[in-house]
C-alpha cells in the first residue's frame, strides 16, 4: 500500500470523508481515486502507523550500536590516557633520578670516578676472545639506558663502594657487581626475598652483621650492606684459594654448591676451575655478565654507550644524630624533599629512625654542614613528636613484623636473578615494593593498580591464599614505576632491577 504523504493527512482532517476519499496518492498523482470504506479515517490512517511501528525498532537498534560505539571509543580514550599518565610517570621518576644525581657533583674539576675504576681492573678472562663475554657484550650494547640508569643510581654511594674495595685491595671491577645483582636500586627485592643493591638474603645479611627489623633493613642500607658484603667475597675469596672467579660463582649460587661442583669434577678427573664447573645458566653467565659491563665501561666509546661522569670525590656525608628524628624534620633541616632524603637513607622503613638506633643520616656533602647547624638548635622532643611516635608504633605493632619474619632463612647463600642471558626478556614484574592496604581496597584493583594479576599477587603473599584482605597489612606487589616501564620501554631495565631467567 502507497504511503500517504504528511500535507495529505492533513487535508482529510479538514474535508469531509468523501472528498478526502478522492484526493490522488501522494506519490502517484494520476492514479485512480481510491475506494472509501465502511470507516475511512482508519483506512487511511493506518498505513503510516503501520510503517512507523516498523521503522521504531531499527531506529533503537541504531541508536543501540552509536551507544556501543561511543562507549567503546571513550573507553579506548581513557586507556590511551592512562597509558601516557604511566609514561609521563615513568619519565617524570627518570628526570628526578637524574636532576638529584647531577646535584651532587659539585666538584667539577675533580678526575672521573670511572676512570679510576678502570685503572683498579685485575680480573682476567681465561682468553681474549671468549665466547660467552662476547655475547654478554653483545647484549648490554642492545641496551645502552641500562647504563644510563646504573650510573644514575650508583652517583651518591660509587665513590665509597670504591674506596672500601681499594682500602681492602680487592679488584675494581667489583665495585660494578651491583650493576649485575640490582642495577644500583637498593629497593630492589628479589622473589627469592634477597634485598638491596648486594641482594642480600635475610640468613646471610644477618650472619654478617646486617640488623633488619620492622624499623629498618641493613640490606637496603647501601654502606652498611657495602661493607658486608665486601666481608663475605674476601672470605670466599679465601676459602676458594685466592680465585676470585670461584669466589664470585660462590656469592651467586652458595659456596656449598660450588664445593659439589668442584668435586664432582675433581671425582671425574676433569678442571676444577670456574670456567669448567657445571653450574645453572644463572651462575654460568654471572662472571662474564661482569666482565661484559667491565669491558663495555673501560671503552663505553667503543660500543657507543654514554657513561655520565661521576666525580671522583665523595658525593654523601654520614652524620650520628644520636637519638631518634622525624625523617620529614631531617629532610627540612637539610634543605632536601623527603623523597630525595629517602634515596640516601632507603634503610629506615618507618618516618622515623628506630628506638634503638640506628640514627645515622647521609645527606649530600653540601648540605651536610647546614644540616649540623640548625640540627644543633633544636631538642630531642623536636626531632620527632610524641605523637608521631605513638603512630609509628602503632603501625609497627599493627604489622608484627611479618614481612621479617616470613623471609626463608634456609639458604646461606646471596640470591640473585641476574642472568644475563635474558637481559632483552627482562621480567620486570619481579622488582617489587610494599603496598599498605586501605579502605575499599581488593585483590582485583589492587592487581590492576600495580599492573599485575590477582594470581601473581597470591604468589607473592602466600596469605592471601586462605583468607581474604585485611585494612593496614602489607602485600609485597611489583613495582608501578616498573611495570610502567615495561609498557613503555623496548629496551629493558629503563628501572628494572632484575633479569629473569
Amino acid at each position: 500500500m502507497n504511503i500517504i504523504s504528511k500535507q495529505t493527512l492533513i487535508s482529510c482532517a479538514l474535508l469531509s470523508l468523501t472528498a478526502c476519499a478522492s484526493l490522488p496518492d501522494a506519490e502517484t498523482e494520476n492514479t485512480a481515486p481510491m475506494a472509501v470504506s465502511a470507516t475511512p479515517p482508519v483506512a487511511v490512517v493506518a498505513p503510516p502507523l503501520a510503517k512507523t511501528a516498523q521503522l521504531a525498532p531499527a531506529t533503537k537498534k541504531k541508536s543501540s550500536r552509536k551507544a556501543r560505539r561511543s562507549a567503546a571509543k571513550k573507553a579506548t580514550t581513557k586507556q590511551a590516557k592512562a597509558k601516557k599518565s604511566r609514561v609521563q610517570t615513568v619519565v617524570r621518576k627518570q628526570l628526578s633520578v637524574e636532576k638529584f644525581a647531577a646535584s651532587l657533583d659539585t666538584n667539577d674539576d675533580k678526575q672521573d670516578l670511572w676512570t679510576r675504576i678502570r685503572e683498579g681492573y685485575a680480573l682476567k678472562a681465561p682468553t681474549e676472545d671468549n665466547g660467552q663475554i662476547r655475547r654478554a657484550i653483545e647484549r648490554f650494547v642492545r641496551a645502552p639506558s641500562y647504563f644510563r640508569d646504573i650510573s644514575n643510581r650508583a652517583s651518591p654511594f660509587l665513590y665509597h663502594i670504591v674506596e672500601e674495595i681499594e682500602q681492602r685491595g680487592m679488584p675494581l671491577e667489583i665495585a660494578l657487581l651491583p650493576a649485575i645483582e640490582s642495577a644500583f636500586e637498593p629497593g630492589a627485592l628479589s622473589p627469592k626475598r634477597a634485598a638491596g643493591i648486594w641482594q642480600f638474603t635475610p640468613g646471610t645479611a644477618r650472619n654478617f652483621g646486617l640488623q633488619l627489623d620492622s624499623w629498618y633493613d641493613g640490606r637496603r642500607d647501601v654502606v652498611a650492606s657495602t661493607s658486608a658484603a665486601l666481608d663475605y667475597l674476601q672470605k670466599l675469596h679465601q676459602e676458594f684459594n685466592g680465585d676470585w672467579f670461584t669466589a664470585l660463582a660462590a656469592y651467586n649460587f652458595g659456596e656449598g654448591n660450588i664445593r659439589k661442583a668442584i668435586e664432582r669434577n675433581r671425582s671425574a678427573g676433569r678442571p676444577t676451575d670456574f670456567w669448567s664447573l657445571d653450574l645453572p645458566a644463572e651462575t654460568r653467565n654471572y662472571i662474564p655478565s661482569l666482565l661484559a659491563i667491565s669491558t663495555i665501561i673501560a671503552k663505553p666509546h667503543q660500543y657507543g654507550i654514554s657513561l655520565r661522569s661521576i666525580a671522583d670525590s665523595p658525593q654523601i656525608e654520614h652524620i650520628e644524630i644520636g637519638s631518634q628524628i622525624d625523617l620529614t624534620v631531617a629532610a627540612r633541616l637539610a634543605g632536601l624533599s623527603p623523597l630525595d632524603l629517602k634515596r640516601l637513607n632507603p634503610g629506615y622503613r618507618r618516618s622515623i629512625t628506630a628506638p634503638e638506633g640506628p640514627f645515622g643520616i647521609a645527606l649530600p656533602i653540601d648540605k651536610a654542614d647546614d644540616f649540623k647547624r640548625r640540627l644543633a638548635d633544636l631538642s630531642a622532643e623536636q626531632l620527632v613528636s610524641s605523637s608521631v611516635k605513638a603512630q609509628v608504633v602503632a603501625e609497627v605493632a599493627a604489622d608484627k613484623d611479618e614481612d621479617i619474619k616470613a623471609l626463608p632463612e634456609d639458604n646461606n647463600t646471596v640470591a640473585s636473578n641476574a642472568d644475563a642471558k635474558n637481559l632483552l626478556k627482562v621480567n620486570t614484574a619481579k622488582v617489587l615494593r610494599q603496598y599498605r592496604v586501605s579502605r575499599g581496597d581488593t585483590l582485583a584493583s589492587i592487581a590492576q593498580r600495580h599492573g599485575t594479576t590477582v594470581e601473581y599477587l597470591r604468589s607473592l603473599n602466600q596469605a592471601l591464599n586462605t583468607r581474604g584482605l585485611k585494612i593496614g597489612e602489607v602485600l609485597q606487589v611489583p613495582s608501578k614505576v616498573t611495570a610502567a616501564s615495561n609498557e613503555t620501554a623496548k629496551t629493558p631495565l629503563k628501572l628494572a632491577s632484575h633479569f629473569s631467567n
